[in-house]
Order: C-alpha cells, then sequence, then structure tokens
C-alpha cells in the first residue's frame, strides 16, 4: 500500500498538471480573444494617460501662476464608450484678479493669472493617487502573467 506522502504527492502533481492545463488554456484564450483581463489592462493604461494629462495641465497652471492674463485650464477625466478613459481640456475665462501695475506707476489696473494654487494643489494630489493605482494594477497583472508563465514552465 502506497504512504500517504506519496499519495499527498501524486494529488499535488495532478492537480499541478491540471493547473497548468487551466492556466495554458486561459493564457491562450485571452491573447487569443483580447478578453477581459487584457481589456481591463487597457483600460489601466488609458487611465494612467488621462492622470498624467490632469497631471501636465494642472503643472503648466501652477508654471504660469505669475504670468500676468494666464487663463488656467481644466483636465476634465470620463469614461469613454469602449470602458477607457479620455480627457478633456476646457480653459476658463475667469478674469484673474486686477491689481495696479507697479512698473507704470499712475494707477493703471492689470489683470493676474486666474490660477487658484489650492484648487491645483488638490488636482495634482488626486490624479497622482489614480496615476498610482492603475499603475499598481498594470504592476500587478504583470506580476501575475510572469508568475503564471514560470509555473507553465
Amino acid at each position: 500500500m502506497p504512504s500517504l506522502h506519496a499519495i499527498t504527492l501524486v494529488i499535488e502533481f495532478a492537480d499541478l498538471i491540471y493547473f497548468k492545463r487551466v492556466v495554458t488554456y486561459f493564457l491562450k484564450d485571452e491573447l487569443k480573444k483580447g478578453g477581459e483581463m487584457t481589456i481591463s489592462i487597457h483600460n489601466n493604461a488609458s487611465a494612467l494617460q488621462a492622470f498624467a494629462r490632469q497631471i501636465n495641465v494642472s503643472a503648466n497652471n501652477v508654471a504660469n501662476i505669475f504670468s500676468d492674463e494666464f487663463k488656467a485650464s481644466t483636465a476634465h477625466n470620463t469614461q469613454d464608450k469602449n470602458s477607457g478613459v479620455t480627457t478633456t481640456i476646457s480653459t476658463s475665462m475667469a478674469s484673474g484678479p486686477l491689481v495696479e501695475d507697479p512698473i507704470k506707476n499712475d494707477g493703471t489696473l492689470k489683470e493676474l493669472s486666474n490660477t487658484d494654487l489650492a484648487k491645483e494643489t488638490v488636482t495634482q494630489i488626486s490624479a497622482q493617487h489614480g496615476f498610482n493605482a492603475n499603475a499598481k494594477i498594470i504592476s500587478t497583472y504583470d506580476e501575475t502573467i510572469g508568475s503564471l508563465i514560470e509555473t507553465i514552465g
């Protein structure tokens, strides 16, 4: 009669062969069809690009905070028809604060930038968290696929 250890090894080996078949089938199916996991990664990549655009727009606003008459832009991320993320950029036409022009020194007013530094800080923090979350999902996907490929051998 075989020992319990030998039976356990046979079961583990059978489970490994079954697991290998399931994973191989899954990966072939994913690659062939562009399955849901692949679509999800495309959505995450789309979100990474959208959050990067949002950060870039906000950074441009902050860089121009001392530029006279600069109009701040806002990047709005929305879900598109393919479940990806689309960024729409709009420019605020609101006036910046009017101050006396110190160079002319004749009481002439000039318009400053309409950039709100507090709003830009919140936007950048929020976009950075969104970017990091989607990057982590892609990283985890990459690690999982790597582990599955190593397991298949």
